[in-house]
């Protein structure tokens, strides 16, 4: 993760995505990111994980915790709200 910017392997190919927002909750680093495609109702797409780095391996996982999910998704709610003014 570096410049806003981070490289994911996904099915072998890397491909790189823009950093939306990352934050830090009980120890934990989560992320939320986008590759600006657009889904058929017209939104950018987006995605988010917990972020883990373990000496030079880093990797995201499944966010399991809805309380997280919830979070997220209203912070995106917001960051929507206020692009639209």
């Amino acid at each position: 993760m570096k410049d806003g910017k981070i490289e994911l392997a996904q099915d072998g190919e890397k491909k790189e995505y823009s950093i939306v927002f990352s934050f830090e909750q009980n120890g934990k680093n989560y992320i939320v990111y986008t590759d600006n495609s657009v889904d058929s109702d017209g939104f950018i797409k987006t995605y988010a994980g917990e972020y883990v780095k373990n000496d030079d391996v880093e990797k995201l996982l499944p966010i399991e915790d809805e309380k997280i999910l919830t979070q997220i998704e209203n912070l995106l709610n917001k960051i929507d709200g206020e692009e639209s003014k």
